[in-house]
């Protein structure tokens, strides 16, 4: 699953070439460059992000924790760096930290999904943050088991409705736009949050 890991610096370097292969066939099947990425399991490293940079990638996707390959001689260890939403890296690439989750196919029945998602939604908004939500396709996919698809997007739905009602003036947005508009109120040092 972590798929930019690696052992040793040849494998670095072959996952770097993975994914400028990934970025080039993103722009043929797309027609443009994607602007914002999350790699697996929230590992990867400076390489990567000058990878990243160099084939358009301007906002990184990810949760407050980084996991950074590391080794020795002796042992395979990842190092940890910790991000927030808005931070920028020396690549001035923007970091999009997940706050809030949704993630029902993954946490289980017993669990109150949409509670626990709009009060990190809360959180977010009374901290005057922009509220990021983590939510993965399995959530939403019914190929081994249809129930999980149909019962995910029946709680999904009841989220943003409740969504909208708690917070009318809610806006929706892409990471790539959210990425836009903080890279905008950085330069322009107009408080939009």
């Amino acid at each position: 699953m972590e798929a930019l890991d690696h052992f040793s610096p040849e494998e670095k370097q072959i996952k770097a070439s993975l994914v400028e292969d990934g970025l080039r066939l993103f722009k043929q099947i797309f027609g443009f460059d994607s602007r914002s990425f999350i790699a697996c399991c929230y590992v990867w490293d400076d390489g990567i992000e000058k990878t990243l940079q160099t084939g358009g990638v301007n906002y990184i996707q990810g949760v407050a924790q980084q996991l950074i390959p590391a080794y020795d001689e002796n042992r395979h260890y990842f190092k940890k760096s910790l991000h927030y939403i808005g931070q920028a890296n020396s690549f001035n690439q923007i970091y999009l930290t997940r706050n809030a989750y949704f993630e029902p196919a993954l946490l289980g029945s017993g669990t109150d999904h949409i509670g626990y998602c709009l009060k990190r939604i809360s959180i977010a908004f009374r901290m005057k943050k922009p509220a990021i939500i983590a939510t993965h396709r399995l959530n939403y996919i019914g190929s081994i088991h249809k129930e999980n698809r149909d019962h995910n997007l029946i709680l999904l739905k009841k989220l943003l409705n409740e969504i909208v009602r708690r917070w009318p003036e809610v806006e929706f947005m892409t990471s790539d736009e959210l990425g836009g508009l903080i890279s905008k109120e950085q330069n322009s040092r107009v408080k939009l949050f």
